[in-house]
């Protein structure tokens, strides 16, 4: 999947600490030194630590008295999606029956995602703004899965949810823009009826956030926009709905720079 350019220094050095961890020039346990460790950002220290306090809300870093900020245990993120792939979709192919009835709510939670899926005009907002798309992208989801009417299903689902970084996640340059299209290519499954369609789209939306594991093959034959190209770049997805319109104490601040 081809993605944005980081659009502000806090997504920039977001980007740059996750993909350190994950390559193990951060390992786990280490502590994370700002001039030392991060020097190479080569930008000031305010968007480094905005950065880390979104990290440490996910539990990807943690703070230690007398030692400062490390790079927390293992996260398997990959992990993680790959078996809500195999989830989500079951949830929601299981939900068809029951989403007629409770459609405007779902257009409703629909519209208020898209509302807020525009793009981070500046540093101040990012954690009110990352804080507000988990929010609202997690009220329309569990509205799917919870009719499902499987309690087994909706707790593993649950507790693979409660493992992501979802706040650091959605600092992804373009991610909250490719999600709102994504999500309107669900729904139009879900009004048309189409369990079939509703569940191979939402594989794909759980999986395009990580490189590599959406293939061609996965892709929906019906749809005139498919979800990977959703994240071209340069491309600015065009998302409608129908119906109604409708923590943890931060230390980063005590972090040597």
């Amino acid at each position: 999947m081809l993605t944005l350019p980081p659009r502000t220094k806090t997504e920039y050095a977001l980007s740059v600490i996750r993909q350190m961890i994950a390559e193990g020039k951060l390992r786990q346990g280490q502590r994370i030194r700002i001039k030392e460790d991060l020097g190479e950002l080569q930008i000031s220290v305010t968007p480094i630590r905005e950065a880390l306090r979104l990290l440490q809300a996910d539990g990807v870093v943690v703070y230690r008295p007398h030692l400062g900020i490390v790079v927390g245990d293992y996260y398997p993120v990959r992990e993680v999606r790959r078996l809500r792939a195999v989830l989500e979709p079951l949830a929601t192919e299981l939900a068809m029956p029951h989403l007629a009835a409770k459609i405007d709510e779902l257009e409703r939670l629909h519209r208020k995602f898209v509302d807020s899926a525009a793009p981070v005009s500046s540093n101040s907002s990012i954690r009110r703004l990352a804080e507000l798309w988990s929010e609202r992208n997690s009220a329309w989801h569990w509205a799917i899965y919870r009719a499902a009417n499987s309690p087994l299903l909706v707790d593993f689902i649950r507790r693979l949810w409660d493992r992501f970084p979802w706040r650091s996640s959605w600092l992804e340059a373009g991610r909250a823009e490719l999600s709102a299209h994504e999500h309107e290519l669900i729904m139009e499954a879900v009004r048309a009826g189409d369990s079939e369609s509703a569940a191979k789209r939402m594989r794909a939306h759980v999986l395009s956030g990580d490189d590599g594991t959406l293939r061609e093959g996965e892709q929906t034959p019906s749809s005139s926009a498919s979800i990977s190209d959703a994240g071209e770049v340069g491309r600015q997805p065009r998302v409608r709905s129908r119906g109604a319109r409708g923590k943890k104490t931060s230390q980063v601040a005590s972090l040597g720079s």
